[in-house]
């Protein structure tokens, strides 16, 4: 399982590093952090509950494969209920094959340039961060059939459109329809009015309305 227990997520038969994740965010009471990604299927029912410290910050420690790169995004929770997914693109984090210690993962919620990526206790000094992907997230949001007022600043994780050359990753162009899906159910419907189209249904019944329009 992906989480054989609380502070794991493990891939069998493989030597894997510890990564500690940091990341500060301030939530409703009963709500909590979670840490969501690739190894985990995209799936938050499998996903890494946080610890909650002073000063609202929040603190995971997964057991990632060495060599391998993870990438995940922050969501708040309620339980196993998304509440709104960390908008942007996917983070990522390189777990270097020779590091025999561990990696401290310091983010800022949806702020990729000012997070720190540090090796403790290991024979690596300096850790390259690699720049955040696009990943296979897009589908954990794609199965809620939103309403016309559920959720409108529910942010939709990446859509999955990366090239990798020469170990660098890059985003590719999603299609028109991809870009909708990622837009939240208030932004669907200022392209709507903007249009002079209808702005009431489901979020999939508004991205359809916005791709027959493109193809008018």
């Amino acid at each position: 399982a992906c989480r054989a227990a609380r502070g794991t997520c493990r891939a069998a038969g493989v030597e894997s590093v510890k990564v500690t994740f940091t990341v500060p965010r301030n939530v409703e009471y009963g709500q909590e952090v979670r840490l969501v990604g690739s190894q985990c299927g995209w799936l938050i029912e499998n996903s890494q509950p946080m610890e909650w410290s002073d000063g609202d910050v929040w603190t995971a420690d997964l057991q990632v494969p060495a060599g391998t790169e993870l990438q995940y995004k922050y969501v708040v929770s309620k339980g196993t209920q998304a509440l709104h997914w960390m908008s942007g693109a996917n983070f990522a984090v390189q777990v270097p094959e020779d590091l025999h210690g561990e990696l401290h993962v310091s983010d800022h919620w949806g702020d990729s340039e000012s997070r720190e990526v540090t090796a403790v206790n290991g024979t690596i000094t300096d850790v390259e961060v690699e720049a955040p992907a696009a990943g296979g997230a897009e589908a954990a949001l794609q199965e809620l059939a939103l309403g016309e007022g559920d959720a409108a600043d529910v942010a939709e994780p990446a859509a999955p459109a990366a090239e990798h050359s020469n170990g660098t990753a890059t985003i590719g162009l999603a299609s028109e329809g991809a870009d909708y899906m990622k837009k939240t159910v208030k932004e669907l419907k200022e392209l709507l009015k903007a249009r002079g189209l209808v702005v009431s249904g489901r979020k999939a019944e508004l991205v359809a309305r916005l791709q027959e329009s493109d193809s008018a």
